[in-house]
């Protein structure tokens, strides 16, 4: 063929493309062909254009299952522990946060007065003369103070040098014990902590089985009470130490709340942290 033959066949079909097919074999062929072959080559081009990012797979694994193959992770992210472990985990923070306690040396200072103004006036109530006592007058005063007695209480307290005895031994026991720190009760909470932190002039730590509460004061107490002292005067001592004690180590609640709550605040929340790609 002819270069001037082979120009005009594809002059001839050009135009074949861009009119409508003429009815011979070759209109046709061109018209549609042509068509037929930019669509193929379209779709031959796309996937090796515009190649899809193949996405991971997935693995649907329940919670506390253990998946049958190895899990990528594709990208970072963190495992949050359960509620309940949360919970739990706060609740033992918190209880191993130490309780304070202020220790009110004035408070020893207090029960002393106390004590020395009681037996002044119970002085001018009795008198020196047990004979010639008010007993209307001695019960009043002493129910005047909480205090209810025998008879024979009333005589033991009615010898001036008994009284000076009880007074003596009150006053020693509050002047040994009160100052080193007597608590009304231990907070329950803090159970699960072995020591307690006490304020005053130095803060200082001390275990808390060694802290003495008013019940075990007055066991503690009991060794000053009057040596020749009958039952009715170990009976009124006891009496006069419940009737004047007071605690000296004072719960700090706003402190002790407020460490509690940061320890709970410092619990994680997160159990695990997965890095991308590992297993």
């Amino acid at each position: 063929m002819s270069a001037a033959r082979f120009r005009e066949t594809w002059r001839d079909a050009i135009r074949a493309i861009d009119r409508q097919p003429g009815e011979s074999w070759r209109d046709q062929l061109f018209h549609h062909g042509f068509r037929v072959a930019v669509v193929l080559t379209i779709a031959a081009a796309v996937p090796l254009l515009f190649r899809s990012h193949t996405l991971p797979e997935t693995v649907d694994v329940q919670q506390g299952a253990v998946a049958t193959e190895d899990v990528i992770a594709a990208f970072e992210f963190e495992v949050p522990k359960s509620a309940d472990q949360v919970a739990r985990e706060r609740d033992n923070a918190e209880r191993g946060v130490l309780a304070v306690y202020i220790l009110d040396s004035a408070a020893a200072d207090t029960a002393i007065e106390n004590v020395s103004r009681f037996f002044e006036q119970a002085d001018s109530v009795f008198g020196s003369d047990p004979a010639r006592i008010d007993a209307a007058a001695a019960r009043a005063f002493l129910r005047s103070n909480g205090l209810t007695v025998t008879d024979a209480q009333l005589t033991y307290l009615a010898d001036p040098e008994r009284r000076m005895a009880l007074r003596r031994s009150i006053e020693t026991a509050f002047r040994a014990l009160l100052p080193v720190g007597v608590a009304a009760l231990l907070d329950p909470v803090g159970q699960a902590a072995s020591v307690v932190t006490i304020r005053g002039e130095t803060d200082r730590l001390v275990r808390r089985d060694s802290i003495t509460t008013l019940n075990r004061f007055h066991e503690d107490a009991l060794v000053y009470a009057p040596q020749d002292a009958s039952v009715d005067g170990f009976q009124i001592y006891g009496s006069l130490l419940i009737r004047f004690r007071k605690p000296t180590l004072i719960p700090d609640d706003l402190a002790t709340r407020t460490a509690r709550e940061q320890a709970r605040a410092a619990v994680d929340t997160v159990a695990d942290v997965i890095l991308e790609g590992e297993r």
